[in-house]
């Protein structure tokens, strides 16, 4: 069976997304593949902010409540098996540049 292409992908609950080309919508917690160091990774329930300054993000541990461990870098993102937003809110996706 062959993967759906890119634009099905997106638009795919539970499919992975790249932070570098979309940040989730913020205040919505996701599950992100978190990068700890080099070749350590987990995947952990997070919720992406804005931090006031244009274009600026931080990235918050929604079991904690507090932001991610110094040197901690979400890789990737998807919407947690079962959640109530559905990809057509999609236009609520920050798509970057």
């Amino acid at each position: 069976m062959s993967e759906p292409s890119p634009e099905i992908a997106r638009e795919l609950p539970g499919e992975w997304r790249h932070v570098a080309e979309e940040l989730p919508p913020f205040g919505v917690i996701v599950e992100a593949r978190v990068s700890l160091s080099e070749k350590r990774s987990i995947i952990l329930s997070v919720m992406c902010a804005e931090c006031g300054a244009a274009a600026a993000v931080s990235w918050v541990n929604s079991t904690t409540g507090g932001p991610l461990r110094e040197g901690w870098r979400p890789l990737e993102w998807r919407y947690a098996a079962g959640s109530a937003l559905q990809p057509s809110a999609a236009s609520a996706v920050h798509r970057r540049a």
